[in-house]
């Protein structure tokens, strides 16, 4: 239904019926409303404010409620003491929207990255609502069994199955928006919208991201003028996942630095992790890669999924099936058990996550998948390689553009809970990047920059979409591409630029040499910096860890490779290479390394 109806006749049978809505009445309002949504790997999180107001996450309070129903919802309980009565409000949350979302309620952004579809391929169109829509119900109650469930869209390979997939998710998300603007007194044709993207996504599918969102925001926002044409202004903006945050640390005066000294903004997201860093308060460079939290959480190269041979799955899905089955909640327990047999470890992983923010679960701390990780020393050594893999490249790409060292780092996106997985103590890992820093330039912070590094770590799914909101106009036409700076891995042979017919044998083998090197240089770390110690991890994984760094090194650099090409994100030819080919071996490392060190003291 994309027009006012007047009425509508339900029948079934001999037994018939006439609805006739009472529309209220919307006059159109005057306030300016500005939204901004990251639609990430794993979750997404819509923002917005209203003119001068302060950021605030998006929300549907009892004053807007953007659903209607035939019976008073307060009165369910009532209707379902009948024996034939069914809770027919629990299928409203699942197939439409919930009556309420925000903080305090059942649901609330950031939400998950999915989108559910009835399984009726069979028509020409679709619309949101209808045959897709946004299950906010995923991972909080039970599945509808018959939907087919859409995740990883933002990377799912570019056919027209998920092409209209992706679409019924951003048009759910702009009915939400428009609804919510209309409700509240808003002016439908000032309404602005902002978009992030990683650095790393190729610009064709950046373009046809940033084609549907416009799209789309004009069909719901773009009012007719007085003369019936409509505005031709582009109604989106769109910034770098990873330049954003750093606009809300510099409004909300929370930055000792970006004026002085170098900022570097670090957005870890599901697939992917977006570097900017700021001197002046301009950014001087940008990179991005595919080596996020899905890197420890995932599959590594595998489309299908892994999950049965995933070493945190064994170790753990077993652990947490009887945890929920000592809460007696039985309808958590059918969800894992329904993810383990889609086979994809990063999504019950997330699902572990996410029980520590489910309203049925009262003890948060017992069922914390994030505090028994921190807390399992035979895996604390993976956490510490990956963070030391990600600041050792920054240092390089740091030092090769004669940026000197960081005051700030700045850290945002849902991966970063990887690091307080590592750590909770911010000193102690401002330390130990201030050593890998140290190190790669070979060179030491003065007196005056002690206490070393500041570590800024604040809701990090939340800044990137408050930093959109405080941008000014100008941030969002940076040219990304005239700083963006991918590392070769062979820069000692002058080599700063690679196009994908050099990824030939050779060259793979020199790139070989530099991975080998820096595990070399990782290994040393422990020595200076004592694992044990400082991260509490268990000596028998730094064994285990030495035997395994260089093992298969070529083989996971071509693993990935063929893994980019099925997903679309790989070019061919004469262009030059867009992410650096550091962090191909070393999703391939983590991966084993994840199933070699679950096993001890199982």
């Amino acid at each position: 239904m994309e027009n006012e109806f007047n009425y509508i006749r339900i029948q079934k049978n001999e037994i018939s019926g006439i609805i006739i809505p009472k529309f209220p009445v919307v006059v159109p309002g005057t306030r300016t409303f500005t939204f901004s949504v990251d639609f990430g790997t794993t979750n997404t999180h819509i923002e917005y404010k209203i003119e001068n107001e302060s950021t605030r996450p998006f929300e549907i309070t009892e004053l807007d409620e953007q659903i209607g129903t035939l019976f008073n919802p307060a009165g369910i309980q009532d209707i379902l003491k009948h024996e034939s009565a069914i809770n027919i409000s629990e299928l409203i949350e699942f197939e439409l929207l919930p009556f309420k979302i925000g903080l305090g309620e059942k649901y609330k952004f950031p939400q998950r990255t999915v989108i559910a579809e009835n399984g009726e391929r069979n028509k020409s169109s679709f619309l949101p609502f209808a045959e897709f829509n946004i299950p906010f119900t995923y991972e909080v109650t039970r599945k509808k069994q018959k939907d087919v469930f859409h995740a990883n869209l933002k990377w799912a390979k570019k056919d027209p199955s998920n092409e209209i997939a992706i679409s019924n998710f951003f048009e759910s998300i702009i009915i939400l928006i428009r609804n919510k603007v209309v409700m509240n007194n808003g002016d439908l044709s000032k309404t602005g919208f902002i978009w992030f993207y990683p650095a790393s996504m190729r610009k064709g599918r950046r373009d046809d991201m940033g084609s549907e969102w416009e799209k789309l925001c004009k069909k719901y926002f773009n009012v007719k003028n007085h003369l019936g044409a409509e505005n031709d202004k582009n109604l989106t903006n769109s910034i770098s996942e990873s330049m954003a945050p750093f606009y809300y640390y510099k409004d909300t005066q929370k930055l000792i630095g970006g004026g002085y000294k170098p900022v570097v903004s670090i957005d870890i997201g599901g697939g992917t992790s977006d570097v900017v860093v700021f001197e002046s308060y301009e950014p001087k460079l940008i990179s991005s890669f595919k080596f996020a939290a899905n890197s420890i959480f995932g599959d590594a190269y595998s489309t299908a999924g892994a999950a049965q041979n995933n070493g945190l799955i064994k170790k753990y899905y077993k652990k947490y099936e009887d945890k929920l089955n000592k809460l007696k909640i039985n309808q958590l327990v059918d969800i894992l058990k329904e993810l383990k047999e889609l086979n994809k470890s990063e999504d019950i992983n997330e699902f572990l996550f996410s029980l520590q923010n489910n309203p049925d679960i009262t003890d948060k701390e017992q069922i914390s998948y994030n505090k028994l990780l921190s807390k399992d020393e035979d895996l604390k050594v993976i956490f510490i390689y990956f963070y030391s893999a990600l600041i050792y490249h920054i240092a390089e790409l740091m030092k090769m553009k004669n940026i000197e060292m960081p005051k700030n780092i700045i850290f945002s996106g849902m991966g970063s809970k990887t690091i307080n997985i590592l750590t909770a103590d911010l000193e102690t890992l401002a330390e130990y990047t201030s050593m890998i820093f140290e190190d790669v330039y070979n060179d030491k912070y003065s007196d005056e920059d002690k206490p070393l590094i500041s570590i800024e770590l604040e809701k990090p799914k939340e800044i990137t979409c408050k930093g959109g909101l405080l941008a000014k106009q100008s941030d969002y036409n940076i040219n990304i591409n005239s700083i963006k700076t991918v590392l070769t891995c062979l820069e000692n042979e002058n080599i700063t630029k690679l196009i994908y017919d050099e990824l030939n044998e050779p060259t793979i083998a020199k790139i070989t040499t530099y991975i080998k090197s820096f595990n070399t240089y990782f290994l040393s770390l422990n020595s200076k910096y004592n694992f044990e110690d400082n991260f509490n991890a268990s000596p028998e994984s730094v064994k285990i860890m030495k035997k395994i760094l260089n093992m298969h090194i070529q083989d996971y650099i071509g693993s990935c490779i063929e893994y980019n090409k099925n997903i679309g994100e790989l070019d061919s030819g004469d262009k030059e290479i867009s992410e650096t080919l550091f962090f191909y071996p070393i999703i391939g490392t983590i991966n084993n390394l994840v199933n070699n060190l679950t096993v001890l003291n199982k």
